[in-house]
């Protein structure tokens, strides 16, 4: 059955791609929330995931849209980071990879990194689509959100272990829904395989619609779909996801409300004593153990700061014959098993310093920092200031604490071009108008 509606998917978006890309782009996204990654095809002896392929469709909508819709600079460093990556990774991984592995990983890293930014260049999203686009991610969110509740009342998730039965992967949700985190009673991981995916999926979302619902519908819509998504969010257990979440409020007021900031601040503070007296201890040290999260004694769970040091020294060794370079892309795929230490690879740090090497992490970060201050520059207002510091901001922390986890970095580039999109129409609409 899952196949069935996956190869349905994927054949209409391949149609909406020759005629309305952003349907194009809508049926992608509703693939990356319900679609897990270990639902795969064979393609020219690559397997592919359905995101992959579905990504690759959406290449398609460049046959009709050629026309470059951002400034040509930014498509420039654009391929010249991924090309950069790609070269030196053939030369890194000589001794390592054969010639049809490393193909098989470029294609791979192109899919799951790169590509929808790069076809986002070249289709221009109206303010109309806009709108259609985050209708599907509200009703999407919330159908998952939901979905999670239900995994983490009856610590059970009956979709994805179906998942894993028909595609022959490993379960490890039965584990993760009886892992306790301070007061989280269970970790969830809603329609992904991983708890960690939901959380940086729903971090996004929260992000990006915190903004783009901002004043457009009834207050009491909206602060009753934030909050949902927020505990939502909070059930996947991870520091990574729940840390940059508190921080979206906070980055609003210190741009927005400004003014306000410190009155806000003085009222919170108040209110700690309070609390202390009214919820529960086990409440309050899990609150504890959330601020202190470097804590070597933190009961919620994770690494603690000791491990990632030593995670860090490991990558080091690791990559110690081609410190500059790295081992080139698909080491960690590949090879990745023969390090338990690692731990899963949990910071973009170790992932870059390993795969890209010391040079090539710098250059991601780069990368990254070029993508954020590119769309600041684009901002008229305090409030699209805010907009862009917490999307680019809350994603940059999370990866830095847990890595990029499969399929949430095209995910942060798809809302970022629909921001970028957004800053487009709202400010072409004011020359007109003006």
């Amino acid at each position: 059955m899952i196949f069935t509606i996956s190869t349905l998917l994927l054949i209409l978006e391949f149609y909406f791609s020759f005629k309305k890309p952003i349907n194009s782009l809508i049926i992608s996204a509703v693939i990356l929330f319900f679609i897990p990654f270990v639902v795969k095809f064979n393609f020219m002896g690559i397997n592919l995931n359905v995101f992959n392929l579905s990504t690759s469709i959406i290449l398609l909508c460049l046959l009709k849209n050629k026309k470059l819709q951002i400034d040509s600079q930014f498509k420039k460093y654009y391929i010249l980071t991924f090309l950069y990556f790609f070269c030196t990774s053939f030369f890194c991984s000589l001794n390592s990879f054969t010639t049809s592995t490393y193909i098989k990983n470029i294609v791979l890293n192109f899919l799951e990194l790169y590509c929808i930014g790069y076809c986002m260049m070249f289709i221009f999203v109206a303010p109309p689509s806009i709108k259609k686009f985050n209708r599907v991610i509200i009703y999407s969110s919330i159908l998952i959100g939901l979905y999670g509740f239900f995994n983490y009342i009856s610590k059970s998730n009956p979709y994805i272990l179906y998942v894993c039965s028909v595609t022959d992967s490993t379960d490890m949700i039965t584990g993760f829904l009886n892992e306790q985190r301070g007061v989280i009673l269970s970790r969830v991981s809603s329609t992904f395989v991983h708890p960690l995916i939901y959380g940086e999926v729903m971090l996004l979302t929260i992000c990006y619609l915190s903004y783009q619902l901002y004043e457009k519908i009834k207050f009491k819509y909206y602060i009753t779909l934030i909050i949902f998504l927020f505990v939502s969010a909070i059930l996947c257990g991870s520091r990574s996801t729940i840390i940059p979440l508190f921080l979206i409020p906070f980055i609003y007021l210190s741009y927005v409300k400004r003014k306000y900031i410190i009155g806000y601040l003085i009222l919170f503070l108040s209110f700690i004593p309070i609390l202390s007296i009214v919820i529960p201890q086990q409440y309050q040290e899990s609150f504890e153990n959330l601020l202190f999260f470097w804590n070597e004694n933190n009961q919620i769970g994770g690494s603690s700061k000791s491990l990632r040091i030593e995670q860090l020294k490991t990558s080091l060794n690791i990559i110690e014959d081609s410190p500059l370079f790295g081992k080139g892309i698909g080491y960690i795929k590949e090879f990745g098993d023969k390090h338990p230490d690692m731990y899963g690879y949990e910071s973009v740090v170790f992932q870059t310093l390993i795969e890209y090497g010391i040079i090539g992490s710098f250059i991601f970060f780069l990368f990254y920092y070029f993508l954020f201050n590119f769309l600041y520059n684009k901002t008229r207002s305090a409030f699209e200031k805010s907009q862009v510091i917490t999307l680019c901001g809350c994603y940059l922390i999370c990866i830095v604490l847990t890595g990029i986890s499969y399929s949430t970095f095209s995910y942060f580039l798809l809302l970022y071009f629909m921001t970028y999109y957004s800053f487009k129409g709202k400010h072409l609409k004011k020359i007109k108008v003006n």
